[in-house]
């Protein structure tokens, strides 16, 4: 499988990730290109599991490639990636342990 994906982290620009009532969020990237097997891999390994990855058919609209150009983030609000891939995902999949 050869697509890649940033690994962005999405959060509320005010507070957060997600805050409640949250006007603002966006997706803020951290630099990096990780293939989806990659990601995958990560997932089982923060959640202990193992999953065998089920392959189909290319879709309409996938996109192969997606890397966030963060040079204007960086300029005009500071950005500067603060989670890893793996603390993102982490606090990405608790949230929705909370949330139900």
């Amino acid at each position: 499988m050869g697509e890649t994906l940033e690994g962005g982290y999405y959060r509320c620009v005010f507070g957060g990730y997600p805050a409640e009532g949250c006007r603002s969020a966006g997706r803020a990237g951290n630099g990096g290109e990780y293939t989806l097997n990659y990601i995958w891999k990560l997932l089982q390994e923060v959640e202990g599991v193992q999953i065998p990855a089920k392959y189909g058919p290319p879709r309409l609209g996938d996109v192969k490639h997606s890397m966030a150009d963060t040079t204007a983030a960086a300029r005009d609000l500071g950005h500067a990636p603060c989670f890893t891939l793996e603390e993102g995902l982490k606090r990405t999949l608790e949230w929705y342990r909370q949330e139900g």
